[in-house]
């Protein structure tokens, strides 16, 4: 029941996140325009360690308690 214009922007903006979320670069400028909303090395972090940072923003971690270990790594790299 979608119309198909609906349907190819919902896949090429999916897409386009993908390869700004996954290029494994952590530039200080977005490629997304979406992209203040989320965080580079928490997104690594979820990959690597698969410890927490489970939401797509960090405010989801916060909210569920899966923030911590993600707090815990920035710590101690600092």
């Amino acid at each position: 029941g979608i119309h198909p214009y609906v349907a190819a922007a919902s896949v090429g903006i999916r897409m386009w996140e993908s390869v700004d979320c996954h290029s494994g670069y952590n530039f200080p400028w977005y490629i997304s325009p979406w992209g203040l909303l989320r965080e580079t090395a928490r997104h690594d972090f979820h990959h690597s360690k698969n410890m927490g940072s489970y939401g797509i923003f960090a405010l989801w971690d916060k909210l569920m308690g899966t923030a911590a270990p993600f707090e815990e790594h920035k710590k101690r790299l600092l």
